[in-house]
């Protein structure tokens, strides 16, 4: 939740979700979480999306970027090879 209101105004659009080491908390919790503390923080509900696995928002994330856009993407060690396959996919 820290990190989100840290992050919160700063970029147009957000994409919470799972993270594989999500300490015990069950499959949307971490994205819940996430997207919660945004709206608290007061980021528009429109600018808050959620997705279901790193992939799929690495997938939403570049379908949504247009020419110029700047896409900020965070993620662990292990799933990087994962993520980049997304991106050269996509």
């Amino acid at each position: 939740e820290a990190a989100a209101t840290a992050v919160a105004g700063h970029f147009d659009v957000y994409i919470c979700r799972r993270y594989p080491k999500a300490r015990g908390r069950g499959g949307s919790e971490v994205p819940d979480l996430l997207a919660g503390a945004l709206l608290q923080a007061g980021v528009g509900p429109e600018a808050v999306h959620k997705a279901k696995d790193p992939e799929s928002a690495v997938t939403q994330a570049l379908s949504m970027a247009g020419l110029g856009d700047l896409v900020v993407m965070t993620h662990g060690l292990r799933e990087f090879a994962g993520l980049w396959s997304a991106v050269r996919a996509s």
